[in-house]
């Protein structure tokens, strides 16, 4: 048996879920900044060059979680 998603119903549902996934990505991001990865720490070091200078990594994992 193959698995079959469940699309939402509504906007709100919708809204919903995709709140809930850039939640997940951006504990991941904070996650993997902490352990300082490569393609993470330098992308966010871009961001804060190019156009966040005052970016903490809890705001670069914000923004780079949002849709």
């Amino acid at each position: 048996m193959e698995w079959e998603p469940i699309p939402p119903r509504s906007a709100k549902e919708l809204a919903q879920l995709t709140a809930r996934l850039c939640r997940l990505l951006r504990d991941e991001v904070t996650e993997q900044l902490a352990l300082k990865s490569e393609a993470l720490t330098g992308l966010a070091a871009d961001w804060r060059k190019l156009l966040f200078p005052e970016a903490t990594d809890e705001k670069f994992a914000d923004g780079y979680a949002r849709p």
